[in-house]
């Protein structure tokens, strides 16, 4: 048996000795926690996650870098928009005006015709400057003022009673009794008087010219008059 390995005897009391030894075994398992939770392994972590963190913030970096550049080519696409957008109105507006001329021209030549007809029938622009330099306008007003005292004096002849009207005026049949040789009941009404009279009577100058049923007939000179 080699010298080197240890007889059993020395294997028994090792195993015996292991046996006795097994609480201090929880030593190194203090280690190891201490080991996971010193100051030194929070710092290393804490060193870690900064080169992770430095990372991270160099990929957004570059993230935000694209969108700056996609949000700046978008600016300038919806300018290029506008810009195309207004050409276009303006251009269609243009084109509207234009249009318009064209029908204003196309009206224009279409009714100078007419135009020219009219104008042929109209005289010279002198002839109406020396008609209207002719008349006076106090005239016209003299003119229209006697025209209108004409109409006056006509309209106060109409209302001016006749000669048999004004003899007559305050005349008034009363009543007449019937018969072979009818009475009349005259009364006048601006003397107070009432006079009794038949065919052929005078009242004054006037003359009992017919006497009927519901009235009679008055004559003054060539007038005749009724009374009812």
């Amino acid at each position: 048996m080699n010298d080197r390995e240890p007889s059993p005897e020395k294997r028994l009391l090792k195993i015996i000795e292991g046996q006795e030894d097994k609480p201090p075994i929880a030593g190194p398992i203090k280690e190891v926690g201490n080991k996971y939770f010193s100051l030194g392994s929070l710092k290393a972590r804490l060193s870690f996650l900064k080169g992770n963190f430095k990372k991270g913030f160099t990929r957004s970096t570059g993230s935000v870098f694209e969108l700056k550049t996609i949000n700046f080519v978008l600016k300038i696409c919806i300018f290029l928009a506008v810009v195309a957008l207004g050409i276009s109105l303006n251009m269609e507006i243009t084109d509207l005006k234009n249009k318009g001329l064209l029908k204003r021209a196309e009206f224009t030549s279409a009714n100078v015709g007419e135009i020219d007809a009219i104008a042929s029938l109209l005289e010279p622009k002198d002839y109406y400057l020396d008609k209207v330099g002719k008349r006076d306008l106090f005239s016209l007003a003299d003119e229209m003022a006697r025209k209108k005292e004409a109409a006056f004096k006509e309209q106060a002849k109409q209302d001016r009673l006749s000669p048999i009207q004004e003899v007559t005026e305050g005349f008034k049949l009363v009543g007449i009794s019937w018969s072979d040789k009818p009475d009349a009941i005259i009364e006048d009404t601006r003397l107070q008087k009432t006079y009794f009279v038949q065919r052929g009577h005078m009242i004054n100058d006037v003359k009992i010219q017919a006497i009927f049923r519901d009235k009679i007939i008055l004559r003054y000179g060539t007038e005749e008059i009724e009374l009812r």
